[in-house]
């Protein structure tokens, strides 16, 4: 069963995180959900893999979930950098004496590719998994939408507009569509400044590979119509690792850890981390 804990960031924000402690744990994996979900909906990825002797722990970013902070919303980006050092510190406080696995989907990728790219982090980190990171957005915005969401940012930064993300293109399983539909810690508006401010990051993200050096698997869905896949390849192309793994399943939709044959994606991050231990 999962145990929930209580983090605090160094600017004083209340967070909510998942924890389900493995038995004899051998590893340790830590994961940063996608926007506008949250770290329950990796209960049961948290449960298989701790079977494996891997604990797991997820936390609901700021503006998401369970966590303080307005829907959608952020100052800066690197907000979410201090969400990610109060999850490393408190990893580091539970376990040092095994190898550490930093973990990431969609939203939270682009947030675990730019802290990683910076290097500064709150513990040392033995590889990462992401799936299907959000580094470029599936279908492109217009010129015209940019340019007022950077107008409305710098005037109302808060002002909220609809997502525009379309459930039915997360998983081929319904049943994970219609509870995400029904979930009420899920929400469906962005920010102004949340966008203006992705897409700042996303502007960079690939250019900046080259800075993140230790291993790496990544999992993206073929079929993903919501972030950019070739975006996503670009990436892994330009990470400075030496030691990379990208698995790119056919047909497979936005959420891999969600889709109707998600064991084979369970089992591919469950190996890497086996051969990184």
């Amino acid at each position: 069963m999962p145990q929930y804990i209580e983090l605090k960031t160094s600017d004083n924000m209340n967070l909510k995180a998942m924890y389900v402690p493995a038995t004899k744990p051998k590893a340790f994996l830590v994961w940063i959900p996608g926007f506008a979900e949250h770290k329950d909906r990796y209960t049961h990825f948290g449960g298989w893999i701790a079977e494996k002797r891997i604990s797991f722990a997820a936390v609901d970013l700021r503006g998401h979930g369970e966590s303080d902070g307005k829907r959608g919303f952020i100052k800066k980006f690197e907000d979410y950098f201090q969400d990610v050092d109060a999850l490393l510190k408190w990893s580091r406080e539970v376990s040092t004496d095994v190898p550490f696995f930093f973990g990431s989907h969609s939203m939270g990728g682009l947030v675990a590719s730019r802290y990683l790219e910076r290097g500064q982090l709150s513990r040392p980190i033995d590889a990462a998994v992401m799936t299907s990171p959000f580094l470029g957005l599936g279908v492109p915005v217009p010129a015209w939408k940019r340019g007022l969401a950077n107008t409305i940012s710098g005037i109302i930064p808060s002002a909220a507009v609809p997502a525009g993300l379309d459930p039915s293109l997360l998983s081929h399983d319904q049943a994970i569509v219609d509870a995400y539909v029904k979930d009420p810690l899920v929400f469906n508006n962005a920010t102004a400044r949340w966008f203006t401010e992705v897409v700042k990051q996303q502007a960079h993200v690939v250019s900046d590979a080259k800075n993140v050096k230790l291993p790496i698997f990544v999992g993206q869905g073929g079929g993903d119509q919501i972030v950019d896949v070739q975006a996503t390849r670009d990436f892994f192309q330009a990470l400075g690792s030496a030691d990379k793994k990208y698995e790119e399943y056919e047909g497979y939709y936005h959420e891999v850890l969600n889709e109707v044959k998600k064991e084979r994606v369970y089992s591919d991050i469950a190996e890497f981390i086996e051969k990184h231990i």
